[in-house]
């Protein structure tokens, strides 16, 4: 989760099929991707939802909080906005799945960070 723009889908991509698009364009409501990855000897499905971070579509990505195992929450180093909205997006989250883990992504950093 995070603000629209600060690279979530770009990430997926990176870790589902090691590929950077530079045309990658806004989701719209949310995606999931799954890779298969092995996990202590076995063999796991990992699912990740994309959400559209567009104030329009935070009520829909809301509903996707439900039952997810941990939260990787994405700013753009090159925004101060996007850093200071974490914390809408923690208490969205925390709404929702209070005991779930948040992990805190700072994204961009081949550009000079700002934040």
């Amino acid at each position: 989760i995070g603000n629209t723009g600060v690279g979530k889908t770009q990430l997926i991509n990176q870790f589902v099929k090691q590929q950077f698009n530079e045309q990658s364009q806004q989701t719209i409501g949310v995606s999931c991707v799954t890779k298969s990855v092995v996990y202590e000897n076995k063999h796991r499905k990992v699912c990740m939802w994309d959400t559209a971070g567009q104030e329009k579509f935070r009520s829909i990505t809301q509903q996707y909080f439900m039952g997810t195992h941990v939260c990787v929450l994405v700013f753009d180093l090159q925004n101060q906005q996007s850093l200071t909205d974490c914390d809408f997006w923690v208490k969205s989250f925390r709404n929702v799945m209070i005991k779930a883990p948040i992990v805190l992504v700072g994204n961009k950093c081949d550009n000079a960070p700002l934040v």
